[in-house]
């Protein structure tokens, strides 16, 4: 096993990081997937705070939070919420919450992350 050491990352950008892999599992579009990682911060930074998981989420929708993420990722408004739209035909939004599977809460200054890797052979497409 091999690990590796990624230090002094913020925590919005390892929520980045995090979906950016999980992506090649989903195959998001860029877009798709960073708007989840912020999706999940959000609720990251506040779920201290606001234990009950519904207010939790109805807080992460308001225009507010919306508008720091079209910020923070660069896009319009427009953008954003026609991504939002996608994803809920997609499946990973469900009644305004990211699906619980995907989600990660780290507790702890040093969070750590597995991934198990099948690889298939370029050439034959086998084991």
């Amino acid at each position: 096993m091999k690990n590796f050491d990624i230090s002094n990352i913020t925590d919005r950008d390892m929520f980045q990081a995090y979906y950016a892999i999980l992506d090649k599992k989903h195959r998001l579009t860029e877009i798709e997937y960073k708007v989840l990682a912020d999706l999940n911060y959000q609720a990251y930074l506040i779920k201290n705070e606001v234990t009950s998981e519904d207010l939790r989420w109805r807080l992460v929708f308001t225009p507010e939070v919306k508008e720091d993420i079209s910020s923070y990722l660069q896009i319009k408004k427009a953008t954003l919420n026609n991504t939002l739209t996608s994803l809920r035909n997609k499946g990973f939004i469900l009644n305004n919450k990211v699906k619980t599977d995907l989600l990660i809460y780290p507790n702890e200054e040093t969070f750590k992350l597995s991934f198990n890797f099948k690889m298939v052979r370029s050439e034959t497409g086998k084991v």
